[in-house]
C-alpha cells in the first residue's frame, strides 16, 4: 500500500504515517527522489501546488533560489513547508524547460492511508 506522502525511503508504513501530523501548512505536493533529484509525483487535489499549475513528473530544482542538488528529501520537505500565507517560489524543470513560479503555502489535513488517488491529505482551511 503507497501513502500520498512525501515519504521517506526505509520507514516501515506504520512510521510513515505516524511522522506526519493530522495537518501541516505547505504546498501540497507528493515528492520523491529519483537519481538524488526531487521530483513531483503529483500535486495534492485542491490544494496550493495545483492551484499555481504544478505538474506531476517536474524535478523540483530549486527552492526560493537555493538549488536542492545535495538536499536530502527531507531537507527538501523542510524548506518547502512553512507558515499558511507565505509564499515559496519554485524553480521546475521538465523536458529541459525551466519555470519559477511563486506557491502560497495553505493548510492540508490528513484524512488517512490511500493509494496514489491524492486523498491521503486535502486542502484545508
Amino acid at each position: 500500500m503507497l501513502l500520498a506522502l512525501p515519504l521517506f525511503p526505509g520507514c516501515s508504513e506504520d512510521r510513515k504515517l505516524s511522522a506526519f501530523p493530522d495537518s501541516y501548512s505547505g504546498v501540497g505536493m507528493e515528492l520523491e527522489m529519483r537519481d538524488g533529484s526531487p521530483y513531483v509525483v503529483r500535486p495534492i487535489e485542491g490544494g496550493p501546488a495545483a492551484a499555481a499549475g504544478v505538474l506531476a513528473g517536474e524535478k523540483l530544482a530549486a527552492i526560493d533560489g537555493v538549488s536542492t542538488e545535495g538536499m536530502t528529501l527531507a531537507q527538501v520537505v523542510e524548506r518547502v513547508r512553512g507558515p499558511k500565507g507565505t509564499a515559496v517560489r519554485v524553480t521546475l524543470e521538465k523536458a529541459g524547460k525551466k519555470r519559477t513560479i511563486p506557491v502560497m503555502r495553505g493548510k492540508l489535513k490528513r484524512t488517512g492511508a490511500s493509494d496514489r488517488s491524492g486523498k491521503a491529505y486535502q486542502a484545508g482551511k
